[in-house]
């Protein structure tokens, strides 16, 4: 039996989907799991999983160094092209990035979320591996979408600059004005104005998947290298209640996830998300054929389904 240990570095949605989920689900017969801040104990682990571990860190850099440890650096992100824009977290990454560099390329394996992360780290180190983002079956739950139509967003408050200049707000605006009954519900983070909106606050993981009542959300992104390589997490969270997605068209996840017009729709130009908005709720029928469709997607992308990918990795 091979023993883990995830170095942890947050309690909220990056901790779920890369550490959380997929230790818990690990073959209990052959992996023993722990994580949380390390302890005196943490080089008797046969694999220690750094999630994001930024700037200088001696003890990383010591437990790469130890033959009988196999150190694990697991991101989600681009931690080197934080958008400027993007305030918190650029005041936290921002200042790192050669160091955070050191540490990633240090590690005996690097494990990412997307094929864009793979493909950025893959010409400088031999052991890089595509770790989906995925959700546990049990959070799969299909809905039918509400009519009349709400317009749906769900996010945190680091995603202003994804709202700026995207073109999305005047959609939404236009459609919710020119459609009575028609509604906008925002979770975790408000960032619209000039029309009566449901705000839902952040709690916890649980309570925002309960409270994805939309009949098609919006994941707008504005053009920057750090989204590009962004993970399909919010189209999945969606999708995994029945809910198609309206989303930015920057190549990667999103379009690996979107199958335009099946499953939901991509956004190549601003003026695009109010003619998506009409497509997609323009028949109630149609719009349960998009939720449906996207359902089926999300479907492929359970912790279960999965799971051996992680095993594959810490075996090895």
């Amino acid at each position: 039996m091979k023993r883990i240990f995830a170095i942890q570095t947050d309690t909220a949605g990056c901790f779920m989907y890369r550490l959380y989920w997929p230790l818990i689900h690990l073959d209990r017969k052959r992996f023993e799991v722990h994580w949380g801040a390390p302890g005196p104990d943490i080089f008797d682990y046969d694999i220690v999983i750094g999630q994001r571990i930024a700037g200088e860190n001696q003890l990383w850099r010591d437990l790469c160094d130890n033959p009988n440890v196999m150190a694990v650096y697991d991101l989600d992100d681009d931690l080197l092209h934080v958008d400027p824009e993007n305030t918190v977290p650029y005041s936290i990454y921002g200042s790192t990035a050669e160091s955070t560099l050191r540490n990633i390329l240090k590690a005996d394996k690097i494990t990412v979320s997307t094929p864009a992360l793979e493909a950025g780290f893959a010409p400088f180190h031999e052991s890089v591996h595509v770790l989906p983002n995925c959700l546990p079956q049990s959070w799969m739950q299909y809905r039918e979408p509400p009519w009349p139509p709400i317009v749906g967003w769900a996010g945190s408050m680091f995603h202003a600059q994804d709202w700026n200049g995207t073109g999305v707000a005047g959609g939404i605006i236009r459609y919710v004005h020119g459609h009575p009954g028609a509604t906008f519900h925002t979770i975790g983070a408000r960032y619209l104005n000039g029309i009566p909106v449901r705000y839902t606050p952040w709690s916890t993981m649980e309570a925002y998947h309960a409270a994805l009542d939309f009949s098609v959300g919006v994941a707008p992104l504005m053009v920057s290298p750090f989204n590009r390589s962004k993970s399909h997490c919010k189209v999945l969270e969606y999708a995994s209640k029945g809910i198609p997605a309206i989303a930015t068209d920057l190549g990667g996840q999103y379009v690996d996830f979107i199958e335009p017009g099946v499953n939901g729709y991509l956004v190549k130009y601003p003026e695009d998300w109010y003619g998506y908005l009409m497509m997609a709720t323009n028949d109630q029928d149609y719009l349960r054929e998009l939720g449906r469709a996207a359902y089926q997607k999300a479907l492929t992308f359970t912790i279960e389904r999965n799971i051996h990918l992680w095993e594959s990795v810490y075996e090895s």
